[in-house]
C-alpha cells in the first residue's frame, strides 16, 4: 500500500525517496523527508482527497493576510498583491515593499518580498520572489555523514495592475516556478515552469450606508498553468478560482475601523474552501486579527508608525498533524510620494514650463525689439537722418541698458545732429551780424539750448522743452530750437504711449502698485493732451479702486483662516462693495456668512444624513476630495449647519496640508 502510495506521487518526490532508499538510514532518510514534506504536503493532500495536485505556495504569502485566515483577495493594500491579486496594485497610492518570513519544521524557511511601483498614467508595476527551502546533512546508513544537501522551491513573479472605468482594476502576474534537490553525492533534480495569473478588483459606488466601503475581488490563479518537468515526468499545476468580499465598518464619531474579509476558493479537482477573516483597527496604528484557513483557527495582530507597518500571524498552514503552528512576520515600507502628490509635482512643472516658456518669449520680444530699432537707428544715421537715429538709440539703451552699441550710438547721432544745427545757426547768425542784439540772443540761446539737452539727455524730456521754449521765445526764428522741442515732443508722446502700454500690461498681470506708478508717471508729463489726461486718470482711479478692493479681500482672507468669521465677513462686504461681480468674493462671502452664523441643526432629510455618512468615511480613507465634493452639494441645501461646515473645513485643511 505504501510502495503505490509512493507511485502516485510527482516525480520530484519519488526522486527524493529513492535517493533515501539507496544510501540512507531511515532516521536520517525520515528526517529528510519530513524538511521536504511542506514542499509537497500541498501535492499528498489533494491526492489524497481529491486527485489533484497544488503549489505549496497556494498557502499564501503575508503576516497580515494569513492573519485574516488567507482572505484577501477583494482588498490587498500592500505589496503582497502581487501575488494575492495583481488587480489591486493600482490601487496603492504610493511605492511600497513587503518581506515576509515564516519559520517552517526542521530548521526550514518560507519566504517573501514583494515591491510594486505607482505610476501616475502607465498603472503600476510589480516584482514579488517566494521561496521554500532547507539545508541538511546527507547521512549514510552506517552513520557517516557524507556531505551537505538542500532542497527549494523558489517562484519569481512579474506584475501589472491598471485601474479601468466603471470602478474596476486588472492585474496580471507572469511567474517563474522552479524545484531544486541536492544531495552531496552529486545527485539533483532540477525542474521549472511558467505561469500566469489575472485578477479582478471592483469597488461599487452604493449610496446605501450599508453597502458603502465594499469591496468584490476575483482572481483566476494559473490562468495559464505551470507545467514543472521533474526527471521524466511533467508535473501540472491547476487551475484555481478564488472570489473575494471585503467590508469596512467605521464607528460613529471615532476613528476605529472594522473589517470584514470572506473567500470561496473553488478548484475544479477538489472540494471548494472557504477563508474568513476580520480585523480590528484603532486609531489606523495597531490592528488585531483572527480568522479561519482550512477550517484552521488563525490569530493576527499589526502596528503601523510612519511609512513602516510590521505584521505578525500564527497558526498552521494545514489540518496534517505532521505540520505543527508557527509564527509568520512581515515588514512593509511605503515610501516616495502619493499619486496626489505626483499629480501636483507633474502640475507645478507643467505650470513652471509654462512661466519659463512666457518668459522666454518676452525676452524674445524685446530681442527682437532692441534689434529692429538698432537697425532702425543705424538706417536712419546712415541716411543723415541723425535726430531720428537719436530716438532710436535711446530707445534700445530703455530696453537694454547694457547695448554698448546703442549707447555709442547715441552718442555719435547727438554729436552728428548738434554739429548739423550748428552749421545751420551759424549760417542763420551770419544774416543777423549786423543785428547789435545777436551776440546776446545767440548766448543767451545756447546757453538754454545747452540746459534743455542736459534734461534731454538724463530723460527729463518736459523739463528740456520749457528750456528750449525760452530760448524761442528771444528767437522764434530759431531752426535748432524748433528742431530740439518738436522732435522732443514726439518723443515726449513715444515715451507717454510707451508709459501707458507698460501700465496696460502691469495691470494685466496684477501687479497694480507698479502698474500705478506708469500712470502717474504719464500724468506728470506737461505734454499730456487733454483727451489722455482724462484716461489717465480714470485708469488710477480704477486701480485704486481695485487695490482697495485686493485690500479688503487679503484682511478678509487673513480673518476666514484665523476663523474671525464675523470680521472676515465685514471686509468681505467691503470688497464686494467696490467689485460686487466678483464670483470669487462672492464664494468667500458665502464661506464667511455660512460659519459665522452656523447652527447646530439636524440634518435635513435622510439623503443629507447618508451623504454626510459618506464623506466621513472618505475622510477617514484620506480621499479628502470626494469627500469635499460631496460635502459642499448637501451643504447647499443646509448652510449653516455646524456639523458639515465642520467636515469641510476638515477636509479642506488635509488637502491643503498635502
Amino acid at each position: 500500500m505504501q510502495r503505490m502510495r509512493i507511485q502516485q506521487q510527482p516525480a520530484s518526490l519519488r526522486w527524493l525517496f529513492g535517493r533515501c532508499r539507496q544510501n540512507m538510514s531511515f532516521a536520517s532518510a525520515r528526517w529528510m523527508l519530513s524538511l521536504a514534506l511542506l514542499m509537497t504536503y500541498s501535492s499528498l493532500h489533494a491526492q489524497k482527497q481529491d486527485a489533484g495536485q497544488e503549489s505549496i505556495f497556494s498557502y499564501g504569502v503575508g503576516a497580515r493576510a494569513l492573519g485574516l485566515g488567507g482572505a484577501y483577495i477583494a482588498a490587498p493594500n500592500d505589496a503582497s498583491a502581487v501575488y494575492w491579486n495583481p488587480g489591486g496594485m493600482d490601487l496603492l497610492e504610493r511605492k511600497s515593499a513587503t518581506m515576509f518570513y515564516s519559520n517552517l519544521p526542521l530548521g526550514g524557511q518560507y519566504n517573501f518580498v514583494a515591491y510594486v511601483h505607482p505610476t501616475l498614467n502607465f498603472g503600476t508595476l510589480g516584482a514579488a520572489i517566494l521561496r521554500v527551502g532547507n539545508d541538511f546533512q546527507h547521512v549514510h546508513t552506517n552513520g557517516e555523514i557524507l556531505g551537505d544537501a538542500s532542497f527549494a522551491n523558489t517562484q519569481f513573479l512579474f506584475s501589472y495592475g491598471k485601474n479601468l472605468p466603471l470602478n474596476l482594476s486588472a492585474g496580471l502576474s507572469i511567474k517563474i516556478e522552479q524545484q531544486s534537490f541536492t544531495l552531496s553525492d552529486g545527485g539533483t533534480l532540477n525542474g521549472r515552469g511558467v505561469g500566469a495569473d489575472f485578477g479582478l478588483i471592483y469597488r461599487p459606488d452604493f449610496d446605501m450606508t450599508l453597502l458603502q466601503n465594499t469591496s468584490l475581488g476575483v482572481i483566476i490563479q494559473n490562468a495559464i498553468p505551470p507545467i514543472i518537468k521533474a526527471g521524466n515526468e511533467n508535473q501540472q499545476i491547476p487551475r484555481s478560482y478564488k472570489f473575494g468580499f471585503a467590508k469596512d465598518l467605521r464607528f460613529r464619531g471615532r476613528d476605529d475601523l472594522v473589517s470584514l474579509y470572506a473567500d470561496l476558493e473553488y478548484n475544479v479537482n477538489k472540494a471548494p474552501k472557504f477563508h474568513f477573516g476580520t480585523e480590528y483597527a484603532y486609531q489606523g496604528m495597531a490592528m488585531v486579527r483572527a480568522g479561519f484557513m482550512d477550517n484552521v483557527m488563525v490569530f493576527g495582530a499589526g502596528a503601523s508608525v510612519g511609512q513602516f507597518q510590521i505584521d505578525y500571524s500564527y497558526g498552521k498552514f494545514a489540518t496534517s498533524p505532521l505540520l505543527e503552528a508557527n509564527h509568520r512576520i512581515s515588514v512593509t515600507i511605503e515610501f516616495g510620494m502619493t499619486k496626489d502628490e505626483l499629480l501636483a509635482q507633474e502640475q507645478r512643472r507643467r505650470d513652471q514650463e509654462v512661466a519659463d516658456r512666457v518668459n522666454f518669449e518676452t525676452r524674445l520680444r524685446n530681442q527682437v525689439e532692441v534689434q529692429n530699432n538698432l537697425d532702425a537707428a543705424n538706417a536712419f544715421f546712415r541716411q543723415g537722418k541723425y535726430f531720428d537715429a537719436l530716438i532710436r538709440y535711446n530707445a534700445v539703451k530703455q530696453l537694454d541698458p547694457t547695448n554698448e552699441g546703442a549707447a555709442r550710438g547715441a552718442q555719435l547721432a547727438e554729436s552728428k545732429f548738434e554739429e548739423e544745427n550748428r552749421l545751420r545757426e551759424e549760417e542763420r547768425l551770419k544774416q543777423k551780424a549786423a543785428d547789435l542784439n545777436a551776440t546776446r540772443i545767440k548766448d543767451y540761446v545756447d546757453t538754454q539750448l545747452k540746459k534743455g539737452i542736459s534734461f534731454f539727455n538724463a530723460g527729463q524730456y518736459d523739463r528740456a522743452v520749457t528750456e528750449w521754449e525760452k530760448a524761442l521765445a528771444e528767437d522764434p526764428q530759431n531752426v535748432t530750437v524748433q528742431n530740439w522741442i518738436g522732435r522732443t515732443k514726439q518723443a515726449i508722446e513715444d515715451e507717454i504711449s510707451l508709459l501707458l502700454r507698460d501700465a496696460d500690461r502691469l495691470t494685466a498681470q496684477g501687479k497694480y502698485i507698479e502698474a500705478l506708478d506708469k500712470y502717474k508717471e504719464a500724468q506728470r508729463t506737461k505734454q499730456l493732451d487733454e483727451s489722455a489726461r482724462k484716461k489717465v486718470e480714470t485708469e488710477i482711479a480704477i486701480l485704486q479702486n481695485r487695490m482697495n478692493r485686493d485690500d479688503a479681500y487679503q484682511k478678509g482672507i487673513a480673518e476666514y483662516f484665523k476663523k474671525n468669521y464675523v470680521d472676515a465677513l465685514e471686509y468681505f462686504d467691503q470688497a464686494l462693495r467696490l467689485d460686487p461681480n466678483n464670483a470669487q468674493l462672492r464664494e468667500y462671502w458665502d464661506k464667511a456668512d455660512a460659519r459665522a452664523n452656523a447652527q447646530d441643526e439636524p440634518f435635513a432629510n435622510d439623503y443629507i444624513k447618508n451623504q454626510y455618512k459618506t464623506a466621513a468615511s472618505l475622510v477617514f480613507r484620506k480621499r479628502y476630495q470626494e469627500a469635499l465634493d460631496i460635502l459642499l452639494e448637501i451643504q447647499k441645501q443646509q448652510k449653516y449647519n455646524r456639523d458639515i461646515l465642520k467636515l469641510i473645513d476638515e477636509a479642506e485643511e488635509a488637502l491643503n496640508n498635502k
